[in-house]
């Protein structure tokens, strides 16, 4: 996927706000659980901006109640858009046990530790 990105044949948008349209660590909807060499992404992203044209999603999701940071195919099973009515394209990203690999190991994922 990273190399997609950069060479520009794929685009990928980020999930940062929930329902609130701001960013709360306390409040991240996104869960990850452990999946054999990956993980599983659940919980439902709002106001993402360029949704319906994504790639790929850069998500914050939460392990262990720390944040940690995803990089997932929108066209993998489980990843669904649903149309957000607003002014622009922004679409809502449900997750329902979606894979999300590590492709760059810990250069994709990110533990805060404040």
């Amino acid at each position: 996927m990273l190399a997609g990105l950069i060479s520009g044949e794929r685009t990928a948008t980020a999930i940062l706000t929930e329902r609130a349209g701001s960013w709360n660590r306390s409040a991240l909807a996104a869960v990850a659980t452990a999946d054999g060499d990956g993980w599983k992404l659940s919980g439902k992203a709002h106001h993402v901006l360029h949704g319906g044209a994504a790639d790929d999603l850069v998500v914050i999701a939460t392990i262990d109640a720390q944040p940690a940071i995803f990089l997932v195919n929108s066209a993998d099973h489980g990843v669904i858009v649903e149309p957000e009515p607003v002014l622009d394209r922004t679409r809502r990203w449900p997750l329902s046990s979606s894979p999300a690999p590590q492709p760059c190991g810990s250069a994709v994922t990110a533990r805060s530790t404040t």
